[in-house]
């Protein structure tokens, strides 16, 4: 049998302009309180929340693509395979560049240069390294992987074998009743456990990311059952404005992927019965082609900025922070916008020239 059997290649700018946003909103989560209070802003706090948007974005994306198209164990591995190569390069340079840093903190330390920052390969030991290099630092099944060295890249790990679960399901059942037996189980362990507490808190990350994932795949359903709901005006602005609402809420709140999941779920659904201006702006979109890239870059970007401030002036007060925050931003813009040319778009072509209907997902 064919393992690339032909689909309609169907894209959605306003979805990958969205995604752009959210690893806009990641990047400054992640950023220093350069300024006292920085972190107690409402859209800074819950920035973490658009983890959590990325996985329900990639489970409508890759259902839409590929929920008739994995029939067999040939195909199933096809599917992998394009999945690895889509992922994996990107993530794989980063690791260098982050082993490169410790080296460099390593010599650095010889010669009494810095300090407790400075000591090599005191988090990021050889255990994240070889978990990070197979790809299972955030899975919860080793420790001493999640939070070390490109700390970001733990939901690609999640995602990469939440995509495995998705084409079992399909080679399985052979068609779409398996998703959504995998989406209810994991949205039925999730709500469950609540707060994360219990047996499965060392596998936080992992039933995460199946949970949004799903819940994206259940999204997609919805649309393939033809439900006009979203199609209602009201509908329409209502679910953003609550994301929104949820964004700026000066308290933080502890279930928020809880509620974020589904809502992202019912915005993508909206957006897909309207359009969005806004989200097809230029800049949007530029922001959304790079989001991988960005997403995957930022911490070292901001790591560098960090310590070359530190150098410089020591303490940053006034105008120097807000120069420091410009600065990051703008450098890790720069950089994704390099990685996508150098390392990226080479993986989206190899992606390209293998399959039609590719996602950029």
């Amino acid at each position: 049998m064919d393992q690339k059997p032909k689909t309609e290649s169907k894209f959605y700018p306003e979805l990958e302009s969205l995604r752009g946003l959210a690893a806009l909103l990641v990047m400054l989560y992640h950023l220093p309180a350069w300024i006292p209070g920085y972190e107690s802003l409402p859209v800074i706090s819950h920035g973490y929340l658009m983890v959590d948007l990325f996985f329900v974005l990639s489970g409508f994306v890759i259902a839409l693509h590929y929920h008739d198209r994995i029939r067999n164990s040939a195909q199933f591995f096809y599917f992998m395979k394009l999945r690895w190569i889509r992922l994996y390069p990107v993530h794989f340079v980063f690791l260098v560049l982050f082993l490169l840093l410790e080296c460099a903190k390593w010599v650095a330390h010889r010669h009494g240069m810095g300090g407790a920052e400075f000591q090599a390969f005191s988090q990021n030991g050889w255990t994240g390294l070889v978990q990070h290099f197979f790809l299972v630092q955030g899975l919860g099944i080793f420790p001493g992987g999640a939070g070390t060295f490109n700390g970001p890249s733990w939901s690609i790990s999640t995602e990469f074998y939440t995509y495995a679960l998705f084409a079992a399901a399909g080679l399985m059942m052979n068609r779409r009743p398996a998703a959504f037996v995998l989406a209810l189980l994991a949205l039925g362990a999730i709500l469950f456990n609540g707060a994360w507490g219990g047996w499965i808190g060392q596998y936080e990350e992992f039933l995460r990311c199946i949970y949004g994932f799903f819940v994206g795949v259940l999204a997609f359903e919805f649309r393939q059952l033809g439900a006009k709901i979203a199609a209602h005006q009201l509908v329409r602005w209502l679910v953003p404005l609550l994301i929104l609402a949820l964004l700026a809420s000066p308290v933080r709140v502890d279930t928020g992927v809880a509620i974020i999941v589904p809502l992202s779920g019912l915005m993508i659904w909206c957006l897909l019965q309207s359009h969005s201006r806004a989200l097809n702006l230029p800049p949007v979109k530029w922001l959304g082609v790079v989001s991988y890239s960005l997403y995957m870059s930022h911490d070292l970007v901001i790591w560098i900025v960090t310590q070359a401030t530190h150098f410089i002036f020591k303490s940053l007060v006034g105008i120097q922070a807000l120069v420091a925050y410009a600065l990051t931003i703008g450098l890790a813009l720069l950089v994704a916008k390099l990685t996508f040319e150098i390392l990226e778009r080479p993986s989206l072509l190899a992606v390209k020239r293998r399959k039609t209907g590719y996602p950029r997902f």
